[in-house]
């Protein structure tokens, strides 16, 4: 009875030093799996910011095309009335062209008109 005793209490300290060490090694899986819970927490939070300037740049840039896409769609309607403005003075300016050509005939035939009556004037005054 004693033996059976003894072995008994030798198995029980045994399996209460199992147990002690079961329980300091689920504490420490405990400790590791709160401070990962805790980085993984944090890492979250950083993501969520980063997710949130994201997107706030997100808006700016798309602020910034819109502006963009408004000041091109003005500068092209700007462009188009210069067009228009260029291909009006180029038709006045081939008028004015015509016109001076015209002129400049005129002048040829009258310049000529008067050197032969300046021409017929003086041959008559000589005869």
């Amino acid at each position: 009875k004693v033996e059976l005793a003894e072995s008994l209490q030798e198995k029980l300290a045994r399996a209460e030093a199992a147990l002690r060490r079961e329980r300091a090694a689920s504490e420490e899986a405990q400790s590791a799996s709160e401070e990962t819970l805790r980085k993984l927490e944090e890492n979250s939070r950083k993501v969520l910011n980063d997710c949130r300037a994201l997107q706030s740049t997100v808006s700016e840039l798309e602020m910034e095309r819109d502006t963009f896409a408004n000041l091109q769609m003005g500068l092209e309607e700007d462009r188009s009335s210069l067009q228009q403005r260029v291909r009006m003075l180029e038709e006045q300016r081939a008028e004015l062209e015509d016109a001076r050509q015209e002129l400049a005939d005129e002048n040829h035939r009258l310049t000529r008109q008067h050197s032969h009556a300046l021409y017929s004037t003086e041959e008559q005054c000589s005869a």
